[in-house]
């Protein structure tokens, strides 16, 4: 039997922020953008007492919990701690399975045993809180499932143990809306017919369940009944896609300042592709109108690119080319079918060679038409505040 444990920083936003100001965490805290148009990303427990949870409107949580302190988020600090949190168990453990920014799977099986778990993980924990000031949740089980649902069944700081044994007392009297694979619109149907918890979902032969679930019927019930996967990926966190968008505080079709925005975007976009070593041909650009009707219209280009300013030409490009110039509540620009670096290289280098095929005159005129003529008309600085 493996054990497979799951590590989950605790409210990692809003941790970070009262890191940087102690004062912080006696009071009701949330990052997501101080608008009642923007959505929570992430909210202390102290205002999660009230009801305040991720993906609620900034004007909601305002009515749950009044006073509640709303920030906009320091993203670049969130990322620095989060590469602390990853070098620490790095150096403990050879191989991790990091699935986002703050949160991963670790294979212990090597380190110790069942009965000596507990011990190890809580050593790690506050050794882990000693080194990084980072409070994190633990799970510990045979598969990824047990151990990502022991992670999210205490915090903050807990520390959860859920083996075969335990799963009737521990994991069967969970309600069904807080089992890790179904989602938010799936638990309301599911409770209407008798599922109100992960035990029901063990027990029941409903046909109706089945059809609501489909080829995923078997799958959950697997995992209800304490079974799952423990076959971690050692992959690095490998993103397919990045992007960023933003909510304008009021609705706007002043084509300067959804420009100046879809710049500062594609910065961000181009930080992080760089941090992960990735680049992208493919830019994609989102617009979200007054009546929260959204399209994305995407465009592939000859060339790889992961640059802030080539990546803001190509997104203006679509943007004057599809934008209707009516009110936007909010743009959005991203890449997809993102590659490695050195895999875009190598690409390049066909492509040269393809390119050198070509006559002079016509490669001189593609060079000054394949970003659409945007180069020139603005430069990206460095620290430009986003």
């Amino acid at each position: 039997m493996k054990l497979i444990a799951h590590i989950d920083l605790n409210a990692f936003f809003v941790q970070v922020e009262e890191l940087k100001d102690p004062s912080l965490k006696t009071k009701f805290v949330a990052v997501g953008g101080n608008s009642s148009r923007s959505v929570v990303c992430s909210a202390n427990y102290l205002a999660r007492k009230r009801g305040v949870h991720s993906g609620m409107s900034i004007k909601k949580a305002k009515e749950l919990c009044p006073g509640i302190v709303i920030l906009d988020g320091h993203y670049g600090l969130y990322s620095e701690y989060s590469h602390r949190f990853f070098d620490y168990l790095r150096k403990i453990f050879n191989r991790i399975m990091q699935t986002s920014i703050d949160e991963c799977y670790i294979d212990i099986t090597d380190f110790t045993d069942k009965e000596h778990a507990r011990d190890f993980l809580r050593d790690l924990q506050i050794d882990l809180f000693k080194d990084t000031d980072l409070k994190c949740s633990i799970g510990c089980g045979p598969n990824k499932f047990l151990a990502k649902m022991g992670s999210d069944y205490q915090k903050p700081m807990g520390l959860t143990m859920i083996f075969k044994e335990d799963v009737e007392r521990i994991l069967w009297p969970i309600p069904i809306g807080d089992m890790y694979g179904i989602g938010k619109k799936t638990a309301p149907t599911l409770i209407s017919l008798g599922v109100k918890t992960i035990g029901d979902l063990a027990n029941t032969l409903d046909t109706k369940v089945m059809k609501i679930l489909g080829s995923m019927f078997l799958y959950h019930k697997q995992h209800a009944m304490g079974e799952g996967n423990d076959e971690l990926n050692y992959e690095h966190f490998d993103p397919k896609s990045v992007s960023a968008a933003r909510t304008f505080l009021e609705d706007t079709s002043d084509e300067e300042e959804l420009s100046n925005m879809i710049i500062k975007l594609s910065k961000q976009v181009s930080k992080e592709l760089i941090k992960y070593k990735k680049t992208s041909k493919c830019v994609v650009v989102t617009f979200r109108t007054a009546d929260f009707v959204t399209n994305s219209k995407r465009k592939q280009f000859d060339t790889y690119e992961n640059d802030a300013a080539k990546i803001a030409s190509r997104a203006l490009q679509i943007f004057e080319t599809y934008y209707k110039y009516e009110p936007l509540r909010l743009i959005g620009v991203g890449v997809s079918d993102v590659i490695n670096t050195f895999d875009a290289t190598e690409q390049m280098n066909i492509y040269m060679i393809k390119k050198e095929e070509k006559s002079a005159v016509k490669e001189e005129q593609r060079k000054e038409t394949s970003d659409g003529g945007y180069e020139n008309r603005f430069h990206i600085l460095d620290d430009e505040d986003i």
